[in-house]
Order: structure tokens, then C-alpha cells, then sequence
């Protein structure tokens, strides 16, 4: 996914920190590369307990497996706000928010003398506040000696793959959307966002160049108090920053705000891994599966069995190569290798199982029987994604999918579409469900503008499903249309069908390439390390390392769209998706939904 202009991906850099946490933060004497080995290959030579809570979980769940917090001596690793026994001679690393429950919890297992030691590690810096508190509670528990060590670990993100991050913030975009939410929670939850942000570039040890668009939205409040945070920490001796001030090939970052493309957030997608999160919906890169057994796993007898499986581009090169081709595509790409791989197989089951003629000798036995366990643990791969497969293919076929894409991309790609293919589609009751009919309807409206909210109630009405269902979704879509709906469909003129670039691909080519009558002139320009009024500077040079961020939610449609478009540049790129949180385009719709309620 990274080409080779940086050096460690985001997802890497994290995961050392936090092996790195689970050796008690110990540094090594010498040098990175032994750091490195030191810190993931080397058997932890002390038991210890694991303590989280549920956003630490979370961190914890894309990057590290089992095996590997055994390997670093982790006996038993538990949710804080479970009910845990003690186990006095063992030390215990707390990886937490530094919440004023959290800190309380932490204080009152002190006190209980659960474990030998506690070592403290927030996911992002304690404020003075936080810490008194923290301070004079374990004073007056009498507890203080049982508090090792307390660290700020800056990990207050969830670093899916390596090009891929979330703040895993819920309803991000109901917060500064929702005319109900005040003003304060608004600044509250901007604040949030910049902290997790901090704490990206904090790990990737990277000062960027931040570009926003130049309006009183959320994403120039947040690129603007990143930047002043950014300036402070580059004054402060020993900081975050302190060994990583080269200005050579610095990265850009874009922040933007959902608000310009709602479009992409309701798009039925095409792709794999996209369109399985819309169907089967993924949880930090885990999807739940209906099997459909085949009798012979014992009591199965032919059943559908719940299973869930893991989607990882670091250890399943299927998928890592294919969770971006188009669905028929990776379901084609499956088959094939499915069916040389089986040949494989059975090829060597044939030459090992008493034919001496095929063989030549031991060194092809040996041979053989070393590529059988390869073999299999790669049909194994396979197999999962067969099921992947299905259960996504039944749900396409169910509702009608590609009808609903094809439609949808030719509105998002500026073509003219008849009223009556929209209406074709609304009120057949076999092709879709209501969210899919609501989804299209958005759409229909934010890309022709010439509707009226009245005319697209009226094409709405058109839906056959229950006169309960119709009320409520008739009424929440004037509801919508009347408020943010309309207004985002001004922005939509931004669209233009450019080899089908999504609008955050088409603004990121703009900045990186420096495009004349583009983004690149009217957003702003902000340079952490230098006070600047946030114009354009005269001397530039296109840049190779791009970080965006998308307030308000992000979804996969967008994130291989940039993939594609940073794998087709003539000049080596890599490019970092980063949002609020991950969405499904039903889970969008739903937060949309929400609003005002």
C-alpha cells in the first residue's frame, strides 16, 4: 500500500510503541535497528498483566495478536471496568484514556493492592487538571508507591492498515452538524480531533504542510489549532518533535470536511472490500460471516454457522492485492488462484503418496512435502474469502446492487439521468431496501440541483413499502433537505467527471501537482514552523507524501479511490487516509438520520 518514499508505514510506527509499552517502555542502548529487533522479536522476560479500556481495545485490536502480547509476557489482559481478581505478585500495564473514571478505577485497584506495580500509560497526555487529580487521589488512598511509572503515549488512533487510520470517534459528524449541539461541545469535539491528529504526526514523526479550504468550517478550526499545537511542541526541548526537524520532502496534509462530498459516503460502491462493508458491515477489520456448513463438521449437519474473520492486508496477500479491484474482479482473481493452488496440491499428494516414478530423488521430496503446509494455509486464505464471497454475493443479488451503482456514478460522474430511471428504482419493492431507495434519492438531489426539495418528496412517495415506513422517511427526508442536505448540494458542483476521481482524490491532485484555478489556490496554507498568514507561498514543489484527513467520517470508497489514483501517478507517491471514524454508507445514512433528534 506505502511506496517506497517513506520508509515505515503509520500502522508499523505504532505498533512499536506499543511493544515497546509492553516492555515497560524500556529503550534500548543501541542503536534504531536494534531498538527495533529489540522491541518485537525479543521474548518479554517478566509476567504481566494487560489493562484496558475500550477505546485502548480498539488500538490494541488491528495491530497486535494474541500470540504476540503472550510473547511479550502478557499472562491475562482485561477491560478496566470488569470485575478482575488480584493478582498481587504480578505488575500491571494500564493502556487507558485518561478519563476522570478511568483514573478513579486505576486508584481504587491501587489501593486493593491488585497487582505488584502499576505502570501508567494514557493514549494521549494527562491535562495538569487530570493530573492533580490523579496525584491527590492516590495520596489520599495511601497508594502512591504502587504507581511505577506514568506515561503519555500519543496512540489515540486506529491504525487499520498501513495506509489507513481512524480517531474511531462516534457520531462525528452529528457533532458539529446537529443544530441542537451547542457551541461549546462543537469547540469540545474539534479539540478531540486535533489531539488525535497531533498524536498521527507524533508517531510518524513527520511536520507537515497543512492545506484546509479557506471558510468557518470544522476543518479550518482543526487545521488552524493543529498548526498553533504543532508550533508549540517545536519550541518545547525534548519534545514529540525534537529529533525529526528536516524540512526535506515534508508531507502535505488535507483536511476536509464531509460536508463537501456527501455523495461518496452514500454511494453504493463497487469494489471489495468497500462493498463488503456496506453489505456484512467491517468492525475493525473483522467481518461476521454466514456459513453454510456441509455436515461434516460433527453436529453442523448443514446448518449456517456465524463466523467471523479477519481482514488483513499485512498477513493475507489475497487480500492485501484485491481489496481494491472491482467485486467480479476479485471474485474471478479467487477462482483462479483457488484452482491453481488445488492443482498444486494435489500434485504433491500424488507424488508423496507411493508413486517413486514421479519423484527424482529425496531432494524432491523433501521439496514437496516443504510447500504443502504453504499450500494449504494458503487454500485456507482462500476459503475465507470464498465465504466473504457468497455472503456479500447474496446480498448484492438480494437488493439489487448494481442497478443502484451504476445509477448513482452516473449522477456523481455529471451525466444526465432520466427522472424515470430514479423512479424505476423507487418504487419497484423487489430491487432494494428503503435505506438503499433513500441513499439513491440523496444522491439524485445533491447532483442535479435542479429538484426541489418539494419535486424529491414527491419522487420519495413513489416508494413501495409500509404507509409507517413511508411517514417516517418521507418526513426525515424533507427534514434533511430543508437543512445541511440543501446546503451541500451547492458544493456538489465541485464534481467533475475526471476519470472518475472521487472529489477528495480530484482536491488531492489539485494541492500535490499545485494545479492553477484549483484547490491549491484558494485553500489555505498553513506552515507549522513559521507564522505565516496562511497564503500561498511563491516557491514550491510538488509534493510525494500526503496525508488526508476527512472530518465527519470516511469510508472505503474514498480511501482506494486515492490508492488508485497514488498507484496510476507518474512520480512515486504515498498517500495516508485518516478520518473521524469509519462509516458504512448505512451507518452514514443512520448518523444523517439522527440529526435533529
Amino acid at each position: 500500500m506505502m511506496t517506497s518514499a517513506v520508509s515505515q508505514s503509520l500502522q508499523e510506527k505504532q505498533r512499536e510503541n506499543l511493544l515497546r509499552m509492553l516492555d515497560f517502555n524500556s529503550e534500548s542502548t543501541g542503536g534504531f535497528a536494534d531498538a527495533v529487533l529489540d522491541s518485537v522479536d525479543r521474548w518479554g522476560d517478566q509476567w504481566k498483566v494487560l489493562i484496558y479500556d475500550k477505546f485502548c481495545r480498539d488500538i490494541i485490536s488491528p495491530i497486535l495478536k494474541l500470540h504476540e502480547l503472550r510473547k511479550k509476557g502478557v499472562t491475562l489482559h482485561m477491560r478496566l471496568d470488569t470485575e478482575r481478581d488480584a493478582i498481587p505478585d504480578v505488575p500491571a500495564i494500564y493502556f487507558v484514556e485518561p478519563t476522570h473514571e478511568n483514573l478513579t478505577q486505576i486508584v481504587s485497584d491501587c489501593s486493593k493492592e491488585l497487582y505488584s506495580s502499576a505502570h501508567l500509560n494514557f493514549a494521549y497526555p494527562l491535562s495538569r487538571e487530570s493530573l492533580e487529580y490523579l496525584a491527590r487521589a492516590s495520596v489520599e488512598a495511601g497508594c502512591t508507591s504502587m504507581i511505577a511509572k506514568v506515561y503519555d503515549q500519543y496512540t489515540n488512533f486506529v491504525s487499520l492498515e498501513p495506509s489507513l487510520f481512524s480517531l474511531n470517534l462516534p457520531a462525528s459528524y452529528r457533532a458539529y452538524n446537529d443544530p441542537n449541539v451547542a457551541d461549546a461541545q462543537i469547540e469540545q469535539s474539534m479539540s478531540v480531533i486535533v489531539k488525535g491528529l497531533f498524536s498521527v504526526l507524533a508517531t510518524s514523526g513527520r511536520i507537515p504542510v497543512i492545506r484546509c479550504p479557506n471558510n468557518d468550517g470544522p476543518s479550518r478550526m482543526v487545521a488552524e489549532q493543529l498548526s498553533s499545537t504543532i508550533r508549540e511542541h517545536l519550541n518545547v526541548r525534548n519534545g514529540v518533535f525534537a529529533d525529526n526537524t528536516s524540512s526535506f520532502q515534508r508531507p502535505v496534509l488535507i483536511i476536509m470536511d464531509r460536508n463537501e462530498d456527501i455523495a461518496s459516503s452514500l454511494h453504493h460502491p463497487s469494489t471489495y472490500q468497500a462493498l463488503v462493508d456496506d453489505i456484512l458491515s467491517i468492525q475493525m477489520n473483522r467481518v461476521k460471516v454466514s456459513v453454510k456448513t456441509s455436515g461434516d463438521d460433527g453436529d453442523s449437519d448443514g446448518r449456517s454457522v456465524e463466523r467471523m474473520y479477519e481482514l488483513d492486508v499485512t498477513s493475507d496477500k489475497f487480500f492485501e492485492t484485491h481489496a481494491g479491484s472491482l467485486f467480479p474482479d476479485a471474485i474471478d482473481a479467487n477462482e483462479k488462484e483457488m484452482k491453481l493452488v488445488t492443482g498444486k496440491e494435489e500434485r504433491i499428494r500424488a507424488q508423496t503418496g507411493g508413486g517413486n516414478a514421479l519423484m527424482n530423488g529425496t531432494k524432491d521430496l523433501v521439496a514437496a512435502v516443504d510447500t504443502l503446509p504453504a499450500l494449504v494455509e494458503k487454500k485456507k486464505m482462500l476459503e475465507v474469502h470464498t465465504n466473504i464471497f457468497h455472503a456479500a454475493f447474496e446480498g448484492v443479488t438480494k437488493r439489487h446492487i448494481p442497478s443502484y451503482s451504476m445509477l448513482e456514478q452516473k449522477l456523481i460522474d455529471g451525466l444526465h439521468v432520466d427522472k424515470t430511471e430514479v423512479l424505476q428504482l423507487l418504487s419497484s419493492t423487489e430491487m432494494g431496501t428503503l435505506a438503499d431507495k433513500m441513499r439513491l434519492l440523496m444522491i439524485y438531489f445533491l447532483s442535479t440541483m435542479c429538484c426541489s426539495i418539494r419535486a424529491a418528496g414527491g419522487l420519495y412517495a413513489g416508494v413501495e413499502v409500509s404507509p409507517q415506513a413511508l411517514r417516517l422517511s418521507t418526513t426525515k427526508f424533507k427534514g434533511l433537505a430543508q437543512g445541511f442536505l440543501a446546503q451541500a448540494a451547492a458544493s456538489f458542483k465541485n464534481f467533475l467527471p475526471e476519470n472518475k476521481k472521487l472529489h477528495v482524490t480530484r482536491v488531492t491532485d489539485a494541492i500535490c501537482e499545485m494545479k492553477p484555478n484549483t484547490e491549491d489556490e484558494t485553500f489555505l496554507y498553513l506552515d507549522p514552523k513559521i507564522k505565516a498568514t496562511g497564503d500561498v507561498p511563491r516557491q514550491r514543489s510538488p509534493f510525494r507524501e500526503v496525508m488526508v484527513f476527512m472530518i465527519g467520517g470516511g469510508n472505503y470508497n474514498e480511501y482506494h479511490n486515492l490508492l488508485a489514483y497514488a498507484k496510476e501517478s507518474q512520480s512515486p507517491r504515498s498517500i495516508w487516509y485518516g478520518c473521524t471514524e469509519l462509516l458504512s454508507p448505512e451507518a452514514f445514512l443512520h448518523q444523517l438520520g439522527s440529526i435533529g433528534t
